[in-house]
């Protein structure tokens, strides 16, 4: 009980400096970007391996697998949302082409996680409430801003996908082990595609 307890303080207390890195290296320089996002690398795989060490605790999950998939469902739902519009309000056809392959990757990320719960019980089809007001927001801006304000909210979703799966991916996140280890394996992949935003954004 009580190294289950120092497992979700420790969490708690990294989580917030991951994601506030990643938030600092999206405003400095493309060049010194790429000089420290191996640190940010380093980082997340030392939370993971520091709270796996730990003996797990059947009774001390942080999440339910329902959980963790309705929030991540959630969050590729708003990427797919929000990317038809990006064609009919930039003359930036990298942009275009890239807002494109996200949708498709978002796509391909719902399938996967549908296949790892294998659970046609869960929630699959809809966003949380947080979600569908970022989506309105989003739907408010004008035809000429929508590009560079649908780039941040890209970024702000790829920061908060990697916190969560950050989260899911501990001995104490998801109580199903195949999902802990999917959430895992998944995250140098969003840390690449968190990169090419970024890198559009800087660009």
């Amino acid at each position: 009980m009580g190294r289950n307890y120092l497992n979700v303080r420790y969490q708690e207390f990294m989580l917030p400096i991951i994601l506030n890195m990643m938030r600092l290296l999206s405003l400095i320089s493309f060049r010194r970007y790429f000089r420290y996002t191996k640190y940010i690398a380093v980082l997340i795989c030392f939370s993971i391996i520091n709270v796996s060490c730990h003996k797990e605790d059947p009774g001390g999950h942080q999440m339910s697998g329902k959980s963790f998939s309705e929030q991540a469902v959630s969050m590729n739902l708003l990427q797919i949302s929000t990317t038809d519009r990006i064609s009919a309000s930039t003359s930036d056809s990298s942009l275009v082409l890239l807002a494109k392959k996200r949708k498709l990757q978002s796509e391909e990320y719902i399938a996967e996680l549908t296949r790892v719960t294998d659970d046609s019980g869960l929630p699959l089809s809809d966003m949380t409430g947080a979600d569908k007001e970022k989506l309105s927001r989003l739907s408010q801006i004008a035809r000429n801003d929508y590009g560079s304000k649908w780039v941040e909210m890209a970024i702000e979703s790829d920061q908060e996908l990697i916190a969560l799966h950050v989260k899911a991916a501990s001995n104490t996140g998801v109580e199903n082990a195949a999902l802990r280890q999917w959430a895992s394996d998944k995250l140098p992949w969003i840390l690449e595609r968190l990169k090419e935003i970024q890198q559009k954004r800087n660009g």
